[in-house]
């Protein structure tokens, strides 16, 4: 949130945020935070140059946060390698996409991500549902949420 508050202040147009921008912030203070070696997990991020109210900016980057964060505690463990990725873009059709994936050791099979006793996850969940949005999770190669949501 003082991210959020923090890329607001430095705006032209209070009422828009450059997403790339808050995304990188925010994915760069989530490795420093959990002290991530970035010789072994690093990230990329495909966002086009888009600008967002911030009432997407700031469910859009709760999500981000939480995803990356699963990402980081439970997809790379005994020091395995590997890459996070954030993609987010507005398609054709007025609807946006946003996707949060790595190539760790794959999201439990055994675990109903919509039905979960975590916390971080059901805030997920709900914040799509906000933005009347939709997610979806494959769980080949690693793991990767697929959102989509209306402009």
């Amino acid at each position: 949130m003082a991210l959020l508050h923090e890329k607001l202040y430095k705006t032209y147009d209070l009422g828009k945020i450059a997403f790339r921008d808050y995304v990188e912030s925010l994915v760069t203070d989530l490795f420093r935070s959990y002290k991530a070696d970035g010789t072994l997990v690093d990230y990329a991020l495909e966002i086009k140059d888009i600008f967002l109210s911030i009432d997407r900016s700031l469910p859009c980057g709760l999500i981000i946060n939480e995803l990356v964060s699963n990402a980081l505690k439970y997809a790379f463990p005994q020091k395995r390698k590997g890459r996070i990725t954030i993609s987010f873009g507005l398609q054709g059709n007025g609807v946006y996409e946003m996707s949060v994936s790595d190539d760790g050791i794959g999201f439990p099979a055994d675990i109903e991500f919509e039905n979960t006793a975590s916390l971080g996850l059901q805030l997920v969940n709900s914040l799509v549902e906000q933005m009347n949005g939709s997610i979806k999770l494959t769980r080949n190669g690693g793991t990767n949420f697929y959102i989509t949501f209306p402009k």
